[in-house]
């Protein structure tokens, strides 16, 4: 109360306001892949995120939240500061019912005649870096998962309906629905033009 803010603020002479904000919002619980090198287990298994949109007029403060969903505790994560009309991806817990994994590779396709100049012949090619990722639900639901992809530089072809490419960041966030106990698979094909002289 009053009495014990005044009281902390006589011995050190400051005092701390807090805001609290309960409300329903518009957002997601669902599986965010991004390995994170603090956490080894998030290299084969994803976080279980909060996704919302900041619906008030004002920045929401770095902070704790805690997550609801159907009136159940989730668990609870750190909020970085959120402008309005921003979206939060907020990690609280790792699911290990879900596993996944990846592999690279590299390829050349196409090829097409760039230009001829003073008796040399440019030749380009399509650069292809694919990653695939493989999912295991071994969940009793369906999962919508995020895969965090690091970008390269490179263009997306033709990307998964629904992936959010964020140059700022460097990566670029590709959705898959892995039905309940099954496997699937996530394709990402970023290309870029080689020229051959």
């Amino acid at each position: 109360g009053h009495e014990g803010l005044a009281r902390h603020g006589a011995t050190d002479r400051s005092a701390t306001m807090v805001m609290l904000l309960s409300r329903k919002v518009a957002g997601e619980a669902l599986f965010l892949f991004a390995p994170d090198g603090g956490v080894p287990d998030s290299a084969t298994h994803p976080f279980r995120v909060a996704r919302f949109v900041n619906q008030t007029p004002g920045v929401l403060e770095k902070g704790p939240i805690a997550v609801f969903e159907k009136e159940s505790f989730l668990g609870q994560g750190m909020l970085d500061p959120l402008p309005a009309g921003a979206t939060a991806t907020v990690p609280f817990a790792l699911e290990r019912g879900l596993a996944i994994d990846k592999e690279s590779s590299h390829d050349e396709l196409g090829e097409r005649v760039g230009k001829i100049e003073n008796g040399s012949l440019t030749i380009e090619r399509d650069s292809v870096q694919k990653t695939k990722y493989r999912i295991r639900n071994g969940g009793a639901e369906p999962a919508k998962v995020m895969v965090r992809h690091p970008r390269s530089g490179t263009r997306l072809f033709e990307p998964p309906p629904g992936t959010e490419d964020n140059v700022g960041t460097g990566t670029a966030l590709v959705p898959i629905t892995v039905p309940a106990g099954k496997n699937a698979e996530l394709v990402v094909d970023e290309r870029s033009t080689v020229r051959r002289y």
